[in-house]
């Protein structure tokens, strides 16, 4: 057990550190204490206990020092660790950390897969078992509902609750701080500097267990996170699933900081680290830098992005000319590709007088293949174009 009086005499000037990950519950060694964040938590009057006397102070539930006496010793030790703290602190060490006297184990079963990094991501998970305990497990609304339907059929403890899984973004060390968060708020410390598929992964867990403050902090460091070498991972990840619903209200956000940063910070991030000007300088460094990203964008976001008028560009000849240099990069890219040609061709018009009042004259375009020149294309490397085949021409939708 944490010595409580140690605790709260505890030198100000020690370190505070963020407790390590338990790769599952049980293998943190024992001698290994999380520091609880240092902070100060005093109770209003009007929220004692009813008939309580304002002038004695409650510690777990029994009498301690007067408040006056209390307020004195917070004032001369303003920076020592809160009450709660020290609870938190206990309860992730032992309860979390160590699953000391759990009453819930917690497993996860995932389908097989032929990914090689997905699949080694679904073993992981579905060989840890954590280590719960049932009245802080409650704390998230899907285990609550859960443990709920529990309480209706016999079971004996430690309740033993299986989660099937289909998100492959989910691995454990996302599940694992999203866990941890319901003992202690340690969640926040634990996200700084991890990768960006940590936290991809972190907001998927938080939408299992339906975490929303957790989910509102992991949007913040994402957005926090955006740069040229995360944009792309955080546009496949929110363009994944049918019509982008699967992480609800935070795949919304995370679609603005993608856009926000393609239109507009990306050019001002090349601009300040280059120290040289993107446009008007198709040979430079910092220009052909942002064609070979645009290239790899999805079709879907090419388009929105390139044709938007937060796209910051000087003129509609320089972002047609942009367009033309990133589609005959990606038509390169297909030549050879079964499934680029599946995707069909790639053009970029640019109108005059259109009378545009938003957006620019600049249009990104692909042609949808006809059934006999996919199936032309799948006899080739290279496909060619079918006598008399019809050819459509669509304009991608928005996102």
């Amino acid at each position: 057990m944490i010595n409580i009086q140690e605790e709260h005499t505890r030198s100000a000037s020690s370190p505070t550190t963020t407790p390590p990950l338990p790769r599952s519950n049980g293998e943190q060694p024992k001698d290994s204490k999380p520091a609880a964040p240092q902070a100060s938590i005093d109770i209003p009057p009007n929220e004692l206990p009813q008939g309580h006397d304002p002038r004695i102070g409650l510690v777990n539930g029994s009498v301690s020092l007067p408040v006056a006496q209390q307020q004195q010793q917070q004032q001369h030790h303003h920076h020592h660790h809160g009450y709660h703290d020290i609870v938190c602190a206990h309860l992730y060490h032992h309860g979390f950390s160590q699953g000391r006297y759990h009453d819930l184990v917690l497993r996860f079963e995932c389908p097989p897969t032929d990914d090689r990094t997905l699949a080694l991501d679904r073993a992981a998970l579905a060989a840890a078992n954590f280590k719960l305990h049932r009245i802080v497990a409650s704390r998230s609304p899907f285990l609550s509902a859960r443990l709920e339907a529990c309480e209706q059929e016999r079971y004996s403890l430690p309740l033993t609750m299986t989660v099937e899984l289909s998100d492959p973004n989910l691995t454990v060390e996302g599940i694992t701080i999203a866990l941890g968060h319901l003992y202690a708020g340690y969640a926040q410390s634990q996200m700084m500097g991890h990768s960006s598929r940590m936290l991809r992964s972190l907001l998927s867990a938080t939408q299992l267990l339906q975490l929303w403050d957790l989910q509102n902090m992991v949007c913040e460091c994402i957005k926090n996170d955006m740069s040229r070498e995360t944009v792309l991972d955080y546009c496949r990840f929110v363009s994944q699933l049918p019509d982008g619903t699967g992480y609800g209200l935070a795949n919304q956000k995370i679609r603005d900081f993608v856009y926000r940063f393609l239109t507009k910070g990306i050019v001002r991030e090349l601009v300040d680290e280059l120290n040289s000007p993107i446009w008007g300088n198709r040979g430079g460094e910092g220009y052909k830098g942002l064609v070979r990203m645009f290239s790899n964008l999805p079709f879907e976001w090419l388009k929105k992005v390139v044709e938007s008028e937060h796209f910051e560009v000087p003129s509609d000849m320089e972002r047609y000319t942009f367009a033309k240099d990133v589609i005959g990069l990606r038509s390169q890219r297909r030549k050879g590709s079964a499934s680029g040609h599946a995707a069909g061709e790639e053009n970029v018009l640019l109108s005059f007088g259109s009378g545009k009042t938003r957006g620019s004259e600049v249009t990104i375009v692909r042609k949808a293949q006809s059934k006999s020149r996919l199936a032309e294309s799948g006899r080739s490397s290279v496909g060619s174009h079918s006598n008399g085949a019809e050819r459509k021409v669509w304009k991608a939708q928005a996102l």
